[in-house]
């Protein structure tokens, strides 16, 4: 029985070595399927000079600084109209109740339902 599943393992792990030896590394670029062919046409030479760009011409002074803008508070997080089942708070305000619906519980024992803006507490008493 050993060997059966020595024999699975190793074959699990060729299967494994095959697969990711098939794939070409991340930095490596693909051989040209075309190489190049060379011509028996020599290139033209020019006896222009190439063009080069002409001085960049003097500007005019600096306007006067304008008045850097003062950070404002941010954004207040809107606070949700349902429960949230999904996801989490991107970004959290103390001043936002997270539960807008709350659980109302009539005749119960043995347990309380309490919320805190950003958290519900549900405490369990000992029958």
């Amino acid at each position: 029985m050993r060997t059966f599943y020595a024999r699975i393992i190793l074959v699990s792990l060729a299967l494994f070595l095959v697969a990711c030896g098939s794939e070409e590394p991340a930095g490596s670029t693909p051989e040209p399927t075309n190489p190049p062919v060379a011509t028996d046409e020599p290139a033209p030479a020019t006896s222009e000079p190439a063009p080069t760009e002409a001085p960049a011409e003097p500007t005019a002074a600096p306007a006067e600084p304008t008045a850097a803008i003062e950070p404002t508070e941010p954004a207040a997080a809107a606070a949700p109209t349902t429960n949230l089942t999904d996801g989490c708070v991107e970004q959290y305000d103390e001043a936002v109740d997270y539960f807008p619906e709350k659980v109302t519980v009539s005749h119960s024992q043995g347990f309380t339902v309490e919320y805190f803006n950003h958290y519900k507490l549900v405490t369990v008493t000992a029958p």
